[in-house]
């Protein structure tokens, strides 16, 4: 995590002494709309995002986006069972999944315009929303031992409970989709800021990727490990690979 700060602190001094500078070579033409997507990396969990811009100024964008990803624990950690063999990997008193949908609206305004077909084309990217979590269950594969006997059981799905599940027991991991019925939603905001590098060679296209941080606060605490608090604010680095086009 220190790397990917040093990174973007790095790209953030980069970018406003860029910004300095006037732009050179043939003048862009003006483009009203973009739309694309993008994968997000985030220290704390992955996220897919879809995008729609308008632009009222040459240099400035107003962005309405659609993400989805998942939320992980700063202290889960994947753990196996060495006692089977085949054994499938999970995380040891990890109780909840935290999914969430986002709709968010900000603004992407061009420090930086590349030189016609070279250079980079630089931007401060930002964004709120709102956000719709779901926390989801865990369920793993439990072997039970045989009554009167010695052995185990043929693995069956349980939600995961740390105060009767050992490690001994446990033989791994459920399907992700099991006790999805179960879970329960939680309301929430998100908050995030970037730079964003479009390395495309081409004005009407966009081939870049976006460093920033985000932070997503819930209106009610959420339990993902046990023994350890209920958190309320998740906060992270991200980097987004984004694609996407122009139009006039």
């Amino acid at each position: 995590m220190i790397s990917l700060v040093k990174i973007v602190f790095f790209c953030l001094c980069a970018s406003f002494v860029s910004a300095q500078l006037p732009a050179t070579g043939g003048q862009s033409p003006f483009y009203s709309r973009e739309f694309g997507g993008g994968v997000s990396l985030a220290t704390n969990g992955l996220g897919f995002q879809g995008f729609y811009g308008i632009s009222d100024h040459p240099g400035r964008t107003w962005i309405f986006a659609l993400e989805a990803g998942n939320i992980k624990h700063a202290k889960q950690s994947k753990t196996f069972n060495n006692n089977y063999e085949n054994s499938r990997g999970y995380f040891f008193g990890k109780v909840n999944s935290l999914l969430y949908l986002s709709f968010s609206a900000g603004g992407k305004h061009t420090w930086f315009e590349r030189k016609r077909f070279q250079g980079v084309e630089i931007s401060g990217v930002w964004s709120a929303g709102v956000n719709f979590g779901y926390l989801k269950p865990v369920y793993l594969k439990i072997r039970e031992p045989y009554i009167g006997g010695q052995g185990y059981e043929a693995p069956v799905d349980q939600r995961y409970d740390p105060t009767i599940h050992y490690k001994e027991n446990i033989y791994g991991k459920s399907s992700f989709f099991k006790g999805f019925k179960e879970g329960e939603f939680r309301t929430g905001f998100q908050a995030k800021a970037g730079i964003l590098f479009n390395l495309s060679k081409f004005d009407e296209r966009i081939a870049g990727i976006e460093l920033g941080a985000k932070a997503d606060l819930f209106l009610q605490p959420v339990e993902m490990m046990y023994n350890y608090p209920k958190q309320a604010l998740y906060s992270a680095l991200y980097a987004k690979f984004v694609l996407g086009a122009k139009r006039p």
